[in-house]
């Protein structure tokens, strides 16, 4: 009868040790999966900011970019009114035709209302530059990037 109750209170002691490790670790895997909980919470919180963010981008993009059909307004492409822009695309031209000599005879045949019209042309995503004012209405594909109407755009002749 004192084996058994010896074994008895062996294996009490033995069942209530194993109790005690199985909820300690219970109680850090919980703990572990809150930490990771919040940390998911608080990225998934940041990556709706950036969407929101991104969404108002795209909308302001798209209202100044305008659908195939609209013309867009000169006002809301504020890279034209760049400096940098302007010595971009004359870098790319004298890189795609070779060095360019401007002679005074090259000023002089331009007439002072001339201007250059800057298109965009949707399908090919290329610029393109023209003399023409109604390059849009002849293709039909080609948007009028900055349409500078009958007003001197201030560039010299």
């Amino acid at each position: 009868m004192v084996f058994l109750i010896i074994f008895m209170l062996t294996l009490s002691v033995i069942s209530c040790g194993w109790a005690v490790y199985q909820t300690d670790k219970a109680r850090k895997h919980q703990e572990m999966n809150m930490a990771i909980s919040e940390g998911l919470d608080a990225l998934l919180h940041a990556a709706k900011v950036e969407v929101t963010k991104n969404k108002k981008l795209v909308e302001k993009a798209r209202a100044a970019v305008g659908t195939k059909s609209t013309r867009l307004d000169a006002s809301s492409i504020e890279s034209m009114d760049d400096p940098g822009m302007l010595a971009t695309i004359i870098t790319v031209l004298v890189n795609k035709f070779g060095t360019l000599r401007l002679g005074i005879k090259d000023f002089s045949a331009i007439q002072d209302h001339e201007y250059v019209s800057v298109y965009m042309d949707t399908n090919t995503n290329e610029l393109l530059l023209s003399l023409k004012h109604n390059l849009e209405e002849e293709t039909g594909v080609i948007m009028d990037a900055m349409n500078f109407g009958a007003k001197d755009d201030g560039t010299f002749h």
